[in-house]
């Protein structure tokens, strides 16, 4: 794996270089996705993904720092800020003026892997349902996968979006897909970055 160089490589965690945000890698091995008739092992292309998607604090940074210096957005530990779809792709797009890199929303596929882990889990923390599932971490240590708000995904081959996993929907292959017109829908913003080979 090589380590982009918009993120900083410290005692085995990742961050991007100016604005802190830490990262998870998802390593380029074979994970088991979907369910039922649609089960099926893909090899993951390596990414790194947001540890925890934005809370209000971060998202309020990102968005002033885009236009101009204002230090480093800190740790991301609040709970998660809803946007709509215009609003992550904003943030999406501010934090990728400020990191020098590409930083979008995952693909629904992207989300399923980081959430998922490379053994084909029910829910990122194992195989049951747990009344403390929403505290925990996936196998790549990404954290509120299904916390109370779902997060927003897109589907590279029809342009639709998705909102995954949050307390309604905890099981690793849900998403719902939103239609373009509902301009009310809100999810959390969790930002992906690829891997250079």
């Amino acid at each position: 794996m090589s380590v982009p160089e918009a993120l900083v490589a410290q005692e085995g965690t990742y961050r991007l270089r100016r604005s802190g945000l830490e990262a998870r890698w998802v390593p380029a091995v074979d994970h088991w996705l979907g369910t039922g008739a649609t089960l099926r092992r893909v090899r993951s292309p390596g990414f790194f993904v947001a540890k925890v998607p934005l809370s209000r604090s971060a998202l309020a940074w990102a968005l002033a720092a885009s236009q101009g210096p204002v230090g480093t957005a800190g740790p991301d530990a609040e709970q998660a800020a809803p946007c709509t779809w215009a609003q992550a792709e904003q943030v999406c797009a501010a934090l990728s003026r400020i990191e020098g890199v590409e930083l979008r929303l995952p693909t629904g596929e992207a989300w399923e892997l980081a959430a998922r882990g490379p053994d084909g889990r029910l829910f990122p923390w194992g195989n049951s349902l747990r009344e403390d599932g929403a505290s925990r971490a996936s196998p790549w240590g990404v954290e509120g996968l299904v916390a109370s708000l779902p997060q927003w995904a897109r589907d590279e081959a029809t342009g639709g979006r998705w909102l995954c996993g949050g307390r309604e929907q905890p099981l690793c292959v849900s998403r719902r897909e939103v239609a373009t017109t509902d301009a009310a829908a809100l999810g959390a913003v969790r930002w992906v970055l690829a891997s250079r080979h």
